[in-house]
């Protein structure tokens, strides 16, 4: 999933006046202050007219959200891989050092659910309590009705209609005819992916599972062709271990991340850079036992569904 914001400002206006969901997922709004001029509120008042901006967020492997989105993968491609055929619903929660899988399994293949959901969190990274999560000992339930079929069996068409299904987004060519991804999605997703390639590569031993990105783009609106213009702010947080400092962080960050992945036409000195700009990160999301109340966050993602229809 992917979350995108759109902006939309009257000539030389600088209040934000609307913001709305683009993309598969949920909505977030990015809230700007009256009162205090940031960077962010300096660059918005230069903008000039026709010009609007728009945003992609996207999170690393290690994110909860992400992670829970893996394991659900990791269960229907081990049914498929076994039965082409399977009817697969599969969610996972995930909170603190526990994993849930619930939901219904109509299939030839025989698979082990936990085992699918270990060898999945040991490939992301997360093999010690101190990252967050270990593979090992976590607690894994397994709550899933599976209606298990023999093997010469036909599995029989479907009669109900279901009430869910796969919603997709939409194409672009506003900077590529092949990719066909909007620009600020591909930018954020490729920060995700330059941050885990550092991490399994070990160039930067520091850098955990966890991460989340965000970027957003100026573009040009004349004559009902839209042009990015330059990237109006760049947002990295990543999860790192305790001994390197926030200003190494940034630093390395700006120099092997952003700059490698955004081509150098648009970034400018205008841009503004945001990493870990809620301070340090050390712990998985899916703890929070630094805070004064103890409290710890729930993720809940990953439904699969897959429904194979007969063509004629």
């Amino acid at each position: 999933f992917f979350f995108f914001f759109f902006f939309f400002f009257a000539p030389k206006t600088p209040k934000p006046l609307k913001c709305g969901l683009y993309w598969v997922g949920r909505v977030k709004a990015l809230m700007i202050s009256h009162h205090k001029k940031s960077e962010d509120m300096v660059s918005l008042e230069a903008m000039g007219a026709g010009h609007f901006l728009f945003a992609s967020e996207s999170v690393g492997e290690g994110h909860p959200d992400k992670l829970c989105d893996q394991l659900s993968d990791a269960v229907l491609d081990a049914y498929l891989s076994q039965d082409p055929q399977s009817k697969v619903v599969c969610d996972i929660t995930a909170k603190g050092n526990l994993i849930m899988a619930f939901g219904e399994i109509k299939s030839k293949a025989n698979v082990s659910i936990e085992q699918v959901i270990r060898q999945t969190i040991r490939d992301i990274g997360y093999n010690s309590k101190e990252k967050g999560l270990d593979w090992e000992k976590c607690s894994v339930i397994v709550n899933v009705d599976i209606q298990r079929l023999k093997p010469d069996a036909d599995h029989e068409e479907e009669k109900h209609s279901a009430t869910q299904g796969i919603v997709f987004g939409y194409a672009t060519d506003e900077w590529d005819k092949e990719s066909l991804f909007p620009l600020t999605h591909y930018l954020a997703t490729q920060l995700c992916l330059r941050l885990t390639e550092l991490r399994r590569s070990k160039e930067l031993i520091w850098l955990r599972p966890d991460c989340k990105t965000q970027v957003a783009i100026e573009y040009s609106k004349n004559n009902n062709v839209i042009k990015p213009l330059r990237v109006f702010n760049v947002l990295v947080s990543t999860q790192h271990e305790k001994f390197v400092g926030q200003e190494d962080i940034k630093k390395t960050v700006i120099e092997r991340v952003i700059k490698k992945v955004i081509p150098a036409e648009l970034l400018d000195d205008k841009t503004v850079y945001y990493v870990n700009p809620s301070g340090s990160f050390n712990t998985c999301l899916l703890y929070t036992s630094d805070a004064a109340d103890d409290m710890q966050c729930v993720d809940l993602g990953g439904r699969r569904i897959i429904k194979k229809k007969k063509t004629n």
